[in-house]
């Protein structure tokens, strides 16, 4: 056996003070507007620019995730909120449903003026785009959910086979609020709520348009934990679980991304260390210039090994280069000890050094995650105002600079995605 520094639960005592609602599957369902407006419809239409189909454009892309519009490189993105749209202005007439179609799929005004071809072009069907006009009508709303005269409702979420942690976590996030002496924030008392998203109906009023934001979810216990958030809404801050650099601006991170691990396994590159690289990873980018490929022999000056392909193929190749690596060090992703752990047990045992590199900060020290959640949330909610939307929220995220005890630092100015880019490396031992 081999012992794998790993993440563990958060402990095993039952929370007893909970606020528990239980989401009906509607609550937490697929809003088409919602999907069409954000890009996460599976059947949207692709965007045509001059006749040309361009893929991975969004109407949030260009006007903003509340449609509030604002600067596109040199030109100026029109608000399309439904009360905007619905006000005549000097340059066009008002909007109603069927003008707005012609202009989503046509490019076409009320008045028979057509917009800039910078404009793409959707060709929605007549039921996505009565669901998009009628999304925009409430999308100023939505800005403001989870937010009242005196308090900010946040949601803790989890699926019902893991409510446990999630009340931990949830415990563990009002002791560390109430240790910051932040009681409340611009007049705005907190609210931590769990919330269960996976639940069958038991209370109609539990869903989306009550929270401000997801705080904590755990991605990684369900594969639909991440489609289901993003879906209904709700921004999301310090989800447990591996994130590229691609994600969302919608969620906000606190520890590395998987991105920020392959750099920091690709600086490890020097003359005495061999990257082995698999196809996938060198067609998305420029590979180190001691980089070999799984099928390669091992270098015999090589002392130290950064294995960078999927399991089938880091078997072959420790397979292959066993005794050969007898003495010297092997490198690789925390995620994939699991993949082949046979395999690593066997190197360990005939004395070849095993190192993991996994993203800073310990999901399983709840009181450290807890803590750093809690510095981000506060800085974030003040430097917000009182005019609270989720938008004013996220901007004001990418300003915040913080310090937790046990947690790396987390600096957003810098790292706008997760604050971070810290990576650790730890030895894996024999057990």
């Amino acid at each position: 056996m081999i012992s794998l520094p790993r993440f563990r639960p958060f402990g095993s005592h039952v929370a007893l003070a909970i606020a528990l609602w239980s989401c009906a599957s509607a609550a937490w369902a697929d809003d088409t507007g919602r999907a069409l407006y954000h890009g996460h419809a599976a059947d949207a239409p692709p965007a045509r620019i001059a006749g040309v189909e361009r893929f991975g454009l969004t109407c949030a892309g260009c006007h903003g995730r509340n449609a509030a519009g604002g600067g596109e490189g040199r030109s100026l993105v029109p608000p399309i909120d439904g009360a905007t749209l619905a006000s005549p202005s000097p340059k066009r007439p008002a909007y109603d449903a069927a003008a707005f179609r012609a202009a989503v799929s046509q490019g076409r005004t009320g008045d028979g003026r057509m917009l800039s071809l910078a404009m793409p072009r959707f060709d929605l069907s007549q039921t996505q785009s009565d669901a998009l006009w009628k999304y925009l009508g409430g999308i100023t709303d939505e800005d403001r959910s989870g937010v009242s005269a005196d308090q900010i409702q946040i949601a803790v979420p989890a699926i019902t086979a893991n409510l446990v942690d999630a009340r931990h976590l949830r415990d563990e996030l009002e002791r560390q609020w109430a240790a910051r002496g932040a009681n409340s924030i611009h007049g705005r008392s907190i609210v931590f709520k769990v919330v269960a998203i996976d639940a069958p109906v038991s209370d109609k009023n539990a869903n989306p348009s009550e929270f401000f934001l997801a705080l904590g979810a755990n991605i990684d216990i369900d594969g639909s934990m991440l489609d289901k958030l993003q879906r209904s809404g709700l921004p999301m801050l310090g989800p447990r679980g591996a994130l590229s650099d691609k994600t969302s601006e919608e969620i906000i991170s606190v520890r590395a991304n998987r991105d920020q691990v392959t750099d920091a396994l690709f600086r490890l590159d020097n003359p005495t260390t061999t990257i082995v690289i698999d196809a996938a990873l060198r067609a998305k980018r420029a590979p180190p210039p001691q980089a070999i490929g799984p099928e390669d022999a091992m270098p015999a000056d090589s002392r130290r090994i950064v294995l960078m392909v999927d399991a089938p193929q880091a078997r072959a190749f420790i397979k292959t280069n066993q005794a050969a690596l007898k003495g010297r060090t092997v490198v690789l992703p925390f995620d994939e000890l699991a993949g082949y752990p046979d395999l690593i047990e066997q190197l360990l045992n005939q004395g070849t050094d095993v190192l993991a590199a996994r993203p800073a900060g310990d999901f399983s020290d709840i009181t450290a995650y807890a803590s750093a959640l809690t510095a981000v949330l506060e800085a974030s909610l003040v430097t917000a105002g009182r005019q609270l939307t989720r938008t004013r929220f996220l901007e004001a995220v990418k300003g915040v600079q913080v310090q937790s005890p046990h947690w790396p630092e987390l600096d957003y100015r810098r790292f706008p995605k997760n604050g971070t880019e810290l990576v650790e490396f730890v030895r894996v031992t024999p057990r």
